[in-house]
């Protein structure tokens, strides 16, 4: 039993020990059969790229919703900036919001359109973004919301809410009617109405 990609920790302040920066689950899966030592990249990274490594490192996991996405492309976003600012006050240059966006989109592959839309889900209100973390409502659909005024958002929710769940009820229906894995059509999971 071993591990095939190491895990990447960072020396802690006061020297004592090591804390890991990306790779959580490996070291858990690591734990959980008994390793004792597992291999480890040791970076020697600021605060603002440990967080950056660890966030690019979450939005690898597959099993991610997309509100968690989003929130860590937006975190993304605000590091970048801060990171392009400390870096541009030694040459004088101005530090733009569309340079971090542009930056994040290219360094975590993907679209430009994908970051925009994660950056503006911060303007949903505040039931509309519960919806959207609860996975009531869609991706796009939260996208849609977040262009609206408040009182537009209020309006639209309820029915984006139950478009979301017909959609759903549909899909479900749709495969309790496929046929079982046999083939055999006698042995569907659900009667066709």
């Amino acid at each position: 039993v071993g591990m095939i990609h190491p895990i990447t920790v960072l020396k802690k302040a006061k020297g004592k020990g090591y804390e890991y920066i990306a790779g959580e689950r490996r070291l858990l899966a690591a734990r959980r059969v008994g390793l004792k030592t597992v291999p480890c990249l040791i970076q020697n990274l600021g605060e603002i790229e440990a967080a950056e490594a660890s966030i690019y490192e979450n939005l690898q996991r597959e099993d991610m919703s997309p509100a968690e996405q989003d929130a860590a492309i937006r975190e993304l976003v605000d590091l970048t900036k801060q990171k392009m600012k400390l870096e541009g006050s030694k040459d004088g240059m101005p530090v733009s919001n569309e340079a971090a966006i542009t930056k994040v989109a290219k360094e975590a592959k993907i679209s430009r359109s994908t970051v925009d839309r994660a950056l503006a889900v911060k303007n949903l209100i505040k039931e509309a973004r519960a919806a959207y973390e609860d996975g009531d409502i869609t991706k796009k659909q939260a996208a849609k919301l977040a262009a609206m005024d408040k009182e537009e958002q209020d309006d639209e929710l309820p029915k984006m809410i139950a478009e979301t769940e017909r959609e759903t009820n549909r899909r479900n229906l749709s495969e309790e009617a496929a046929p079982s894995k046999d083939g055999d059509p006698k042995h569907t999971k659900a009667a066709l109405r």
